[in-house]
């Protein structure tokens, strides 16, 4: 990380982000209080983080991970290079740390018995919660780097791939190495025994709150829970006990809101289930996962006028038929033609963009002539002139059909099984159901605007009669003395569909509530990135902000219906006061219970409630007030768009995005 002071501003705004990220597509609002558990972990409270990021005498700092188990537990590293040792020596005071001396390592106890090792070596300050993996750090440092993943030639070609710049604020990589270690037997079946751990743990305090509720004297001890029939013989004498404060230990793994990480339990033996599931695993994931992820680069960097882009690189994504089969469609790094995105005068809400290949573009135009040549006398020459680019524009609306979460890439995305639907159809489907329900233009980008036009006005005489076919009739008529057509097409007398037709720059128009939008193309970008690109503009949303709203409240309903369930048992039991449940549910089960938005949890006549949405046998939701936009996965944002790009080693992907101020 170039700027450690940017930690602070993630601190203040990022984690609450990724929590609402995390709760849009989990649909769980539990809090895990990753950003407090970590910096405690290495013996900082909140106000001497700040403090040591806010000093100036940090100018780079690097993070190591072992593995990504961040809920269970996992080791850190924190590698800074100081700028001002004298400030940083005092600072480390308000640790405890009072003396530190140059190339050894010095562990440090924390008030909650756990150890934590730091060193200094000339102008790099390190600690650590696991002594090896700072030995580690110091042998490298000693031998030069020599041996280093900085050094690896692995990256330094992702280097060629994804270089620092200037403007770079964190730098995360995902080495083969690391990603080879996240599926080794050692890492794998560890954690297996960790998630076992935990369901017992979970298991067992459920039962003691159990054994309160129905007024068992002591629930709180193994024996106690054995004798009165709440588990059986099985936990007695074993590796489970409560402390003083009702809390179980597991003396393996710890206290569920902080087990031990893997390093801390290494395996040495495994059973032959152990085995099993291992090999029934790696098979999994060698007929799937690798082929996604192996390895993984992300560039964060701060762009002109606000804006902040992230950058993902994924290579090698070899043999593999969904990648291969993008890659057929899309026009990617190999192809001189960049894809065009066209400004419109009113923007979207959401613009979606396509490069399209040759072997797609041959598949759009034989089906397309195939069908409109049945009712529509046009000549099929006017789809070859089709392409590259093929947009997507959706408009501001309250459509009458909510499609997938209810929300705006609810417009690209299903609620659908994808195990009884293919991939394609959960992604076609929401497309054309927005296209019958919300106004949007379909954008086509021509290679020769004239000749399209040429041929659009030659087909407009042959509609000046409804041409029948069966059930279905068509009719075409000009806009005044404009070059503009509306094809309307009767179904059986019951459905009437209106398309408008226009030819704007080198790209032809087709709105499908032509009277809705009279938008024009203001200018035309060519990405970096060119095979696809997704822009989303909150703030064009004005008449859909009510439904918006409605689902973002059904969202946070059931959250809080979630929370409910959790705090129930607590407070019923006595055993927490309504205020007090959700950090009493944190010290038990090591996650807290949020209630959604600025609402709380109530006690009343033995119900627990929301104060926003009631209770499960009389639910509500908070009515939509004007200009309340603060909702939402996108709340605060001004705009966010992705693009991406396949190349001949990997996919590439960038994410811009601009926050309100």
């Amino acid at each position: 990380m170039a700027n450690p002071r940017d930690i602070s501003a993630f601190l203040d705004k990022g984690c609450g982000f990724l929590h609402r990220l995390g709760t849009s597509f989990s649909g769980n609002g539990i809090d895990y209080e990753l950003d407090k558990k970590y910096p405690a972990r290495l013996g900082f409270n909140r106000q001497v983080l700040r403090s040591f990021l806010k000093s100036g005498s940090i100018s780079q700092c690097a993070l190591v991970f072992p593995d990504l188990f961040f809920i269970d537990g996992t080791d850190i590293t924190v590698i800074c290079r100081l700028t001002n040792p004298g400030m940083v020596t005092s600072l480390l005071k308000l640790t405890g740390i009072k003396e530190l001396p140059q190339k050894s390592i010095i562990p440090h106890r924390l008030k909650n018995r756990e150890t934590v090792y730091w060193s200094l070596w000339e102008d790099l300050l390190m600690v650590s919660t696991n002594e090896k993996e700072l030995e580690k750090m110091l042998q490298l440092k000693s031998e030069g780097g020599k041996g280093s993943l900085g050094q690896s030639d692995e990256f330094q070609y992702m280097l060629t791939q994804l270089p620092l710049k200037k403007s770079t604020w964190s730098y995360v990589y995902f080495s083969d190495p690391f990603i080879r270690r996240l599926v080794s037997p050692a890492v794998k079946i560890g954690q297996l025994r960790r998630i076992r751990a935990r369901a017992h743990m979970e298991y067992l305090t459920a039962c003691a709150l159990l054994a309160k509720l129905d007024g068992i004297k002591s629930p709180w001890s193994i024996e106690n829970l054995v004798e009165s029939n709440y588990i059986t013989k099985r936990y007695l004498g074993g590796d489970y006990y409560f402390d003083q404060n009702h809390i179980l230990y597991s003396k393996t793994y710890g206290r569920l809101s902080n087990m031990k990480t893997l390093s801390q339990v290494p395996i040495d033996r495994v059973s032959p289930k152990e085995e099993k599931a291992y090999k029934d695993y790696v098979r999994t994931y060698s007929n799937y996962w690798r082929q996604y992820f192996d390895p993984i680069a992300l560039r964060l960097d701060e762009v002109t006028d606000g804006y902040l882009e992230a950058e993902v690189f994924i290579l090698p994504l070899v043999n593999n038929s969904i990648y291969n089969g993008l890659k057929g469609i899309l026009k990617g790094n190999g192809d001189s033609a960049g894809l065009k995105v066209p400004q419109l005068s009113i923007d979207p809400v959401i613009l979606l963009s396509l490069n399209l290949g040759e072997q797609a573009w041959k598949g759009i135009v034989k089906d397309g002539y195939k069908m409109l040549s049945r009712y529509i006398p046009i000549h099929p020459a006017i789809f070859e002139d089709f392409g590259p680019g093929l947009h997507l524009a959706v408009h501001d609306a309250d459509p009458v059909i909510a499609l997938g979460s209810g929300d705006l890439l609810g417009i690209f995305g299903s609620d659908l099984d994808s195990r009884a639907m293919g991939m394609g159809t959960m992604f076609s489907l929401p497309v054309i159901l927005s296209i019958l329900t919300r106004p949007c233009t379909l954008i086509i980008e021509t290679q020769n605007p004239e000749r399209t036009l040429s041929f659009l006005k030659r087909a407009v005489p042959a509609f000046r009669f409804d041409r029948h076919r069966r059930d279905l009739s068509v009719r075409v008529h000009q806009v005044g003395d404009r070059d503009r057509w509306v094809f309307s097409f009767n179904v059986a007398g019951i459905i009437k569909l209106r398309f408008g037709v226009e030819l704007h720059k080198e790209f032809l128009l087709i709105r499908n509530i032509p009277w809705s939008h009279d938008e024009k193309i203001t200018a035309v970008d060519t990405t970096t990135l060119k095979s696809v690109s997704l822009k989303t503009f909150p703030e064009a949303c004005d008449l859909q902000l009510p439904g918006l709203f409605e689902a973002a409240q059904d969202r946070s309903l059931f959250v809080a219906f979630q929370g409910l369930g959790h705090l129930y048992p607590l407070v019923l039991s006595g055993y927490a006061g309504v205020e007090q449940a959700p950090q009493k549910h944190a010290d038990l089960f090591g996650f807290a219970p949020n209630h959604p938005g600025k609402g709380r949890f109530l006690w009343n006549n033995f119900h627990l409630r929301s104060s926003t949405y009631g209770f499960v046998f009389k639910q509500k939701q908070p009515a939509y007030k004007k200009d309340d936009t603060d909702f939402g996965l996108l709340a605060g944002f001004k705009y966010l768009g992705v693009s991406m790009q396949f190349e001949d080693t990997g996919l590439r992907t960038k994410f811009r995005w601009k926050i309100t101020r």
